[in-house]
């Protein structure tokens, strides 16, 4: 009788690096980063103990073609082989690491594959990337003399210039401190799997968060939101709120028309709504 052994519950680990002749195009790609942190030197603090790390966007920017598109490229097959649905870009961010600078432990939630690409990694000893495994196999193993890739508890790669690594975004994982005086670029991104909407719900967000930034101009802002404030300090925001969404509802197809200004003004104070019943929730649980 003989065994047949099968794989349950695999951590694929997806890695590239660009061809020589391409790597000097990322000088641009570095300039670019290295210009955003000089606008926004704080940053933003995540799992980075240090280092500098940019806010996240949802859209690649013209700057990074056509390393973007090779990513999302290379997103296609890692989906297919793990039989998932096609995955979309999330967000993204960029990275600049110097000397000591790390990562903690941790994961990305809410999507469905990760990665990072390595944009200027100049010198040696600049924090290895480290995954590792979620069980507890360091009670049951002894001491061996070497480990493979079901044994170890670890798996290590080292940053490299056009290094492109994807993993589950599940996979647990951290970068070690870096040991040189050179700065490390990077970019890491997230994808997933997008809603597919029946009624044009993405479109109407959109749509609707346009016309929200467009009541924050400095004019009407002014006029209306600085009211909107005293009101709901003055612990009447919900009555305004409610007595507005019934105004514009009730104005809808025949004052203006069907104006679609009406029905985004009864979503937007509904939004505003929320707001104050996270303010009275707040309070309730703070007395």
């Amino acid at each position: 009788m003989g065994l047949q052994a099968e794989v349950f519950w695999p951590t694929l680990i997806w890695n590239t690096t660009l061809p020589d002749d391409q790597k000097s195009l990322l000088l641009k790609v570095k300039d670019y980063i290295v210009d955003l942190s000089k606008d926004n030197p704080e940053g933003v603090k995540k799992t980075n103990y240090g280092g500098w790390q940019s806010k996240s966007y949802s859209k690649y920017p013209d700057e990074l073609k056509p390393f973007s598109d090779a990513i999302d490229e290379a997103i296609k097959p890692c989906a297919q082989q793990i039989g998932v649905p096609e995955l979309k870009l999330k967000n993204f961010w960029y990275n600049i690491n110097n000397y000591g600078d790390y990562n903690k432990l941790h994961n990305h939630r809410g999507s469905v594959l990760s990665g990072v690409f390595y944009i200027d990694v100049p010198d040696e000893n600049m924090g290895k990337i480290n995954f590792e495994r979620s069980d507890d196999i360091a009670y049951y193993l002894p001491p061996l003399e070497n480990y493979n890739n079901v044994t170890s508890e670890r798996a290590s790669y080292e940053p490299e210039t056009g290094k492109l690594l994807i993993f589950p975004s599940w996979t647990k994982h951290s970068v070690d401190g870096s040991r040189s005086k050179h700065s490390r670029i990077s970019m890491s991104f997230n994808y997933g799997v997008w809603m597919k909407y029946k009624y044009n719900e993405e479109k109407s967000l959109k749509e609707l968060k346009t016309y929200i930034d467009s009541t924050y101009d400095a004019h009407y802002s002014k006029d209306k939101f600085q009211a909107t404030e005293f009101i709901i300090d003055g612990g009447h925001g919900e009555g305004f709120c409610i007595g507005n969404i019934l105004k514009y509802a009730q104005r809808y197809g025949k004052k203006n028309g069907k104006d679609r200004k009406d029905l985004l003004k009864v979503i937007h104070y509904g939004i505003i709504a929320l707001y104050v019943n996270e303010l009275e929730n707040l309070n309730y649980e703070t007395k």
